[in-house]
Order: structure tokens, then sequence, then C-alpha cells
């Protein structure tokens, strides 16, 4: 059982990517993390993909079956090659991520756009290839050469406290105790998470998503 933060943001989270993808060419940066194909919640962009001209969907492991195997860092394709990007939690992984955000500019075509999520206050994941966070102020400089920029947010000081609550409930795991505080403790928590909408402060952010446009 897992807690996920909604998004009090006029825009709903998983339905930011239902795009109208037809006869666009897509690229899906990381695509084995990007859990298109995995998550029903991104079920409308799932269908939404089946219109695309063009799907690929890059990883850099082999053993996730990607259509390419490659590096974020340096993208095997040519300038302007695509319409959209999806980068769904990928940022955050990328060691060197400005070199990764320039090389997303160089092969969007032009008027193309990125869609992107990143956590901030979020759990080390995808260990040891965990690398940064980034403040709204920070994505705003890593972002700097788009022509336009938004930055969404989802979450707050309230999920971000349970998503702790829930996390500590693990370590009873190994007396097979775990299961039984978190169900226990979720209504609770799951309450927590509905008083997001009371938090503006920003401060206390759990991801931040939007659209890059070149």
């Amino acid at each position: 059982m897992t807690l996920s933060a909604p998004c009090y943001d006029r825009t709903d989270y998983w339905r930011y990517f239902e795009l109208d993808y037809a006869g666009l060419r897509v690229l899906d940066i990381g695509s084995s993390a990007g859990s298109y194909d995995k998550r029903s919640e991104f079920q409308g962009a799932r269908v939404g993909l089946k219109k695309a001209a063009r799907y690929v969907a890059l990883d850099i492991s082999a053993l996730a079956k990607p259509d390419v195997a490659g590096d974020a860092h340096a993208l095997p394709f040519a300038d302007g090659t695509f319409d959209v990007i999806l980068a769904n939690n990928v940022i955050e992984h990328l060691s060197e991520p400005a070199v990764g955000v320039a090389e997303m500019r160089r092969v969007l075509a032009p008027n193309g756009q990125v869609l992107y999520t990143i956590p901030f206050l979020y759990p080390v994941h995808e260990a040891p290839h965990d690398y940064t966070r980034f403040t709204r102020y920070g994505l705003r400089r890593l972002f700097r050469y788009f022509s336009g920029v938004e930055i969404h947010t989802s979450g707050g000081v309230f999920s971000t406290l349970a998503q702790l609550v829930f996390l500590l409930t693990r370590a009873a795991d190994p007396v097979k105790l775990g299961g039984v505080l978190r169900a226990v403790m979720f209504p609770g928590l799951w309450l927590a998470v509905q008083m997001d909408r009371f938090d503006r402060s920003d401060a206390f952010t759990r991801v931040y998503y939007g659209r890059l446009h070149k």
C-alpha cells in the first residue's frame, strides 16, 4: 500500500500528459522509469501515444528493452527530430542535468515541447543513480534557454510528513509489523495528504512538473 500526494493545482497531474499526440514525433526519455506503459494513471497518455506518428522509448539500460538504448547526455538523434519529449522522473537521474536538458532542446523541433516531472521532497530512489533535487528557482535557471517555461507543483507539507511517517513504518518490517502499522495508520495518513490544499507556501513541494517550449 503506497501513498501518492494529489495535486491541488488547477491542472491535474496525471491528465497533464494527455496531449493530442496524433501525427507527432515523440521521444520518451528514461522510458523504463517513466512508467507510461506501467501505471494506470497514465492511461490517457498511453492511449494518445498510440496515435503518434513516431514514438521512441529511450533508456540507458538495454535490460529495460527500450526502442533505443542510449545516454540522455548524448542523445543519438539529429537536431530537431522530435515534436514532443517526455521526461517523467528522469532529470534527477542525470549526473549532468544541464547537459541532458541541453540535449533535449537540441533534438526538439521548432515550436516543440518537453513535458517533465522531477521530485523535490522525495526519498532517494534508483540508487546510486539519484543525483540531484531542484527548487523552483533552480529549475528556472536549468530551463533558462527555453522560450517558455511552465512549473507546477504537486504535494505539500502534509503529504511530505505523511510520506515520512509511512516510510518510518518500514522499520517494523523485520518483525512483520510494518504492514499492520501501515493498515492502521493509512486513514490518518490519507487525511493528511488531503490537507495539502491548505498549504500554499510552495516550501514543501514533493514534485514539480510542467512544459518547456522551444
